[in-house]
């Protein structure tokens, strides 16, 4: 009797083992199934004058990979230095996509972005690109985003206060580069619409720090304003400075969004007092707190809104792919089904044509820091 009591416990345990056994190769199938690592390539400008932006995005994709990574999603970066130059930039592509073999990339600044959107549409590669206002920028390929604010968005905010009446003439100084060009171009159809007369127009290369020869033409037309459009800090700062030794009297005001960056500011000091900018909602404190606080912890610095486009991109990524792994048009696809998305600048609509445009607002320096206008 005893014997069979064993042999009937033996068959027990040898049923629940497999029940056992059968349930662990369930859930490590489940686990296969959802380990489908994302990979991830990011062309930065992570050395340079326009390091700046590229650290923080690349900052900002690494606090979004840690939370991933705290829900079980894995994703692999690997990060190319573009220098914010547009040669380096396709050879940083040219790496990631072929070599590499990511299953999407990530670029920042519009001469950079620019040549790359030809590439993502032969490779079949989904780009999304951020810091970029070039004019239809994703108009050239069913891969392309741009995650950031198209043209107008730097200009027609400050059109509430820019009127005939109170700045019946006004200069332009603009970067001479792909962001610059469709920006100017978006200003002076503004200006143009509202009676506003054009006296001067004079352009500098990127990362100037020298604009002396410009604003001394822009001085000769007395204008009531002038519109800035620059990229970096040392761009904006020094055109502040240089007016102020100059003796220019003209309102400043920056059709891009370079004085929202806390070191710009610093650097221009009080030249920078009462200057005019573009803001994003997460640089005026509406939005991303919590992280914000994440971040001065991790890395014990300050952040501008680029890093929270770099854990927007990322984040944005990885709830289309859900841990599939997916490339080409299948991600591409699943990034425009998102449709919605909340991100760290408020609610965000992904439409058809790749454009993701957060809201921007028109800003004034006040003792340093930024209020709304």
């Amino acid at each position: 009797m005893n014997k069979k009591i064993a042999l009937s416990m033996l068959g027990i345990a040898l049923i629940a083992l497999v029940i056992a056994s059968y349930t662990l190769l369930s859930m490590q199938g489940k686990v296969i199934a959802r380990s489908e690592v994302l990979n991830v390539g990011a062309v930065l400008p992570l050395t340079g004058a326009a390091s700046s932006w590229g650290k923080q995005i690349q900052n900002g994709m690494e606090v979004a990979k840690d939370e991933l990574s705290a829900e079980g999603q894995q994703v692999r970066i690997i990060y190319e230095d573009s220098q914010a130059n547009p040669q380096q930039g396709i050879i940083a592509y040219n790496k990631l996509a072929k070599v590499d073999k990511v299953n999407i990339i990530f670029s920042a600044f519009s001469r950079v972005s620019v040549p790359l959107v030809a590439l993502s549409k032969e490779d079949k590669m989904p780009l999304i690109m951020t810091i970029v206002s070039a004019k239809n920028v994703t108009a050239g390929s069913e891969y392309a985003f741009r995650f950031y604010s198209d043209e107008k968005q730097y200009v027609e905010p400050h059109f509430k206060y820019i009127v005939k009446s109170r700045y019946p003439e006004v200069a332009i100084l603009f970067i001479n580069d792909d962001f610059g060009t469709s920006v100017r171009e978006a200003v002076r159809n503004k200006l143009d619409s509202s009676g506003i007369k054009i006296v001067a127009d004079e352009s500098f290369a990127p990362n100037s720090a020298d604009m002396r020869t410009q604003l001394s033409k822009i001085k000769e037309k007395n204008p009531k304003a002038v519109i800035f459009i620059g990229s970096v800090p040392i761009e904006v700062s020094s055109a502040l400075k240089q007016m102020q030794e100059l003796n220019i009297k003209a309102d400043f005001i920056e059709a891009s969004a370079a004085l929202a960056q806390e070191a710009a500011r610093v650097a221009a000091g009080e030249a920078g007092e009462g200057a005019y900018t573009i803001a994003f909602p997460f640089t005026l404190g509406m939005n991303g707190n919590a992280f914000k606080d994440k971040y001065k912890a991790e890395f014990k610095e300050e952040l501008n809104f680029a890093a929270a486009f770099g854990y927007d991109l990322l984040m944005l990524s990885a709830r289309a792919d859900k841990e599939r792994g997916l490339t080409g048009k299948e991600l591409a696809d699943e990034i425009k089904n998102v449709q919605n998305y909340k991100s760290l600048n408020g609610n965000v609509k992904i439409m058809k044509n790749g454009e993701i445009n957060p809201e921007t607002y028109a800003a004034r320096v006040v003792n340093g820091g930024l209020v709304k206008v």
